[in-house]
C-alpha cells in the first residue's frame, strides 16, 4: 500500500526526471543495438520502433496471372502450386524471360503476390522502362530447397519438373534470374554456389545464411554472378548477411535500411530487386 506521503513525494519535477531518464535510457539502448552491443537485435528493433514503417502494396493494375498445380514426384508425389505472373500487355504464351522466386519457410507460392506484389510491382517496373520479364514460382514446402534425408529435394523439383513446364509454356528459361527471402533467399544463393543452373542474376531478400552452411564459407562461388542483396538492420539474420556481402569480391550491389524480417520491409526494396534483374535480364 502507498502512503500519503509516498504519493506526495512523486513530483511533477521527479516525474519528468524519471521520464527524461527512460526516455535516456532507451536513447542509448537504441545506439547500443545499432552498434551491435546488445543481444537480441531483432527483438529490441522492434520495440524500439527502429524497423521504419515498411511499404504498403502497391496501387497498380497488374498483367495477366496463370497458376495451378502438378504432382512432383521428386518431392515425393505430393501437389504442389505455381504461378506466373506476366507483366501487362504480354499474354500468356509471350516468350519472356524468368524471374524464378523461392519463397521462404513459412509461405508459398502465392506469397510472392499476396505478400509481396510482385505482379504489381512488375507492373510499375516495366511502365518505368525496365523490360518485361515474368515472375514465377512454386510450393518448395519448408526444406530450404535443398534434398532431405528422405530423398526428396525441392531444388531437383525446380530443375526438372517446374522451369520444363515453364519452357512448355513458351517461357525463355534460357534467360533466367533467381530471387527469394528468407529460406528462399538462402536458397537461391545455393543454387548458384552448387552451378546447378545458370543464371543472368540473382536478387535476394534477407537470406537466411549462417556460418558453415555452404554459402558464407564459399563466398568466392558467387563472384561470377550479378549479385543483388537487401536486408533490414533489424533482421535476425543481418549480421550474416553484412558478414557475406563483406567477403564478396565484387562486392555485390546490397542495402541495409531500417526494416526486420518482413514482407512490409520487403516491399520497399522489390522494386529496387526487379529493376536490377530486369537490367540483366535485358542484356545481350
Amino acid at each position: 500500500m502507498v502512503s500519503s506521503g509516498d504519493e506526495r513525494g512523486v513530483t511533477r519535477r521527479r516525474l519528468l526526471g524519471g521520464a527524461l531518464g527512460a526516455a535516456g535510457a532507451v536513447a542509448a539502448g537504441g545506439w547500443l543495438v545499432e552498434e551491435d552491443v546488445l543481444p537480441g537485435r531483432s527483438r529490441a528493433y522492434a520495440v524500439l520502433g527502429l524497423n521504419g514503417a515498411g511499404a504498403p502494396m502497391p496501387d497498380a493494375e497488374p498483367g495477366e496471372l496463370v497458376n495451378g498445380s502438378f504432382v512432383s514426384q521428386a518431392r515425393g508425389g505430393v501437389e504442389v502450386g505455381w504461378l506466373v505472373s506476366y507483366p501487362p500487355g504480354h499474354p500468356v504464351d509471350a516468350e519472356l524471360p524468368v524471374l524464378l522466386v523461392l519463397h521462404g519457410a513459412s509461405g508459398d507460392h502465392a506469397d510472392v503476390v499476396s505478400s509481396l506484389g510482385m505482379d504489381r510491382f512488375l507492373a510499375i517496373a516495366c511502365a518505368a522502362g525496365t523490360a518485361p520479364f515474368a515472375v514465377a514460382a512454386v510450393d518448395g514446402g519448408p526444406t530450404y530447397w535443398r534434398p532431405q534425408p528422405d530423398g526428396t529435394d525441392s531444388s531437383r523439383m525446380l530443375l526438372d519438373e517446374f522451369l520444363p513446364m515453364l519452357e512448355r509454356r513458351g517461357l525463355a528459361t534460357d534467360r533466367l534470374a533467381l530471387s527469394g527471402w528468407s529460406m528462399g533467399g538462402y536458397g537461391a544463393l545455393r543454387l548458384v554456389v552448387e552451378d546447378a543452373v545458370p543464371v543472368r542474376a540473382v536478387a535476394v531478400l534477407s537470406p537466411a545464411v549462417t556460418p558453415g552452411d555452404g554459402i558464407m564459407d564459399r563466398p568466392e562461388l558467387l563472384a561470377d554472378v550479378p549479385l543483388r542483396i537487401d536486408c533490414g538492420r533489424g533482421d535476425p539474420f543481418y549480421p550474416n548477411v553484412q558478414e557475406l556481402v563483406d567477403d564478396l569480391d565484387p562486392p555485390p550491389e546490397s542495402s541495409f535500411g531500417a526494416g526486420g524480417h518482413s514482407a512490409e520491409y520487403w516491399r520497399t526494396v522489390v522494386p529496387h530487386q526487379l529493376e536490377f534483374v530486369g537490367g540483366h535480364l535485358s542484356a545481350g
